[in-house]
């Protein structure tokens, strides 16, 4: 990661007189620091940079991508929601902890204890630099002392989403079964937010405009493919499909009656299941049909149609099977 350029310096006088003057252009904003909290693998983490180019550098799954894509998902994107799995896994605990407080009726107890991904930025200014310039959003308090910005970005539960968040979840689930309920509603109740901060007071902060993050602090990345999951486009074969591969040469071998007998359980589930899918298709169908009836539809003519739902064992595997960190 690299500082920004001294053309992005804090405005001020720009023709060289105040060093004709004796006196000291200002110093560019500077990022120093950045503390991360519950992103993947990034429990709790700090990383500071130095004056020009900060290296990471690590071996495999030490958090050195984690760090990419919370910057990149902070700073970057234009909309973009997490998943459960995007949170460090010992937050999962606290999911369920949070759960638990909600149910027995604790609920302001059980808001303090849910989860949220955060980043927070530090950025030194020069003191003496005399206009703020693209600084001034952030600057929440105008201490002559203070020579630093914080921003903090933050992915939690909405306001007042609390009862909406727990309330559809049953209550005696098994711990899988009760994330899996909370993981699907964290892209509809979670939400970003962006705040300056006082750096002499965290209980002092100002909601700020992502657009103005954009205009102090640019990321851009260059990315390398990875051989596992990535949530980035153009990765023509994620683990799912990979699988997929797998199991077509294992049903050619000569010795794949656990492929057979496996493949044969997993049918009967899917079996049931496309029962239940049937049921809710053909609801749809009967709202549908009348209108494509009085409207017409190519090919169909005035026939009837029937839906049915087929679930394929092997292409489920292509499409939802994926890699999560223990």
């Amino acid at each position: 990661m690299t500082q920004p350029s001294e053309s992005h310096a804090i405005p001020g006088p720009r023709d060289g007189s105040a060093e004709l003057r004796g006196t000291a252009v200002p110093a560019s904003p500077r990022l120093t620091k950045a503390v991360i909290r519950n992103f993947r693998l990034l429990r709790e983490t700090e990383l500071s940079f130095t004056d020009k180019v900060t290296l990471c550098v690590g071996r495999n799954n030490t958090g050195k991508t984690s760090l990419a894509k919370l910057f990149e998902f902070f700073v970057a994107r234009k909309k973009a929601a997490l998943r459960i799995e995007d949170f460090s896994a010992d937050c999962y605990e606290e999911f369920l902890a949070a759960h638990g407080l909600f149910a027995s009726g604790e609920a302001e107890q059980a808001r303090d204890m849910v989860p949220a991904v955060t980043l927070t930025l530090h950025i030194a200014y020069d003191k003496g630099c005399g206009q703020y310039g693209p600084l001034a959003p952030f600057v929440v308090d105008l201490d002559p002392d203070c020579s630093e910005v914080v921003i903090k970005f933050a992915y939690a539960l909405g306001d007042g989403a609390l009862k909406e968040f727990f309330a559809g979840v049953p209550v005696g689930l098994d711990a899988t079964a009760a994330l899996e309920w909370l993981g699907r509603g964290i892209p509809k109740h979670f939400e970003m937010s962006v705040m300056a901060v006082d750096p002499t007071d965290e209980g002092n902060v100002r909601q700020v405009d992502l657009t103005d993050v954009r205009t102090l602090v640019r990321v851009d990345f260059v990315e390398a493919q990875r051989g596992l999951d990535d949530e980035g486009e153009g990765h023509a074969a994620p683990i799912g499909a990979v699988f997929e591969q797998l199991l077509n040469a294992a049903e050619k071998s000569q010795n794949a009656t656990w492929l057979e007998e496996l493949a044969a359980s997993i049918d009967m589930t899917l079996v049931n299941t496309s029962g239940s899918l049937d049921s809710s298709l053909q609801k749809v169908r009967e709202r549908v049909a009348p209108t494509l009836k009085a409207f017409g539809y190519p090919g169909l003519g005035n026939q009837e149609f029937v839906t049915a739902a087929r679930l394929d064992s092997k292409r489920l595997l292509r499409n939802f099977a994926r890699i999560h960190y223990p």
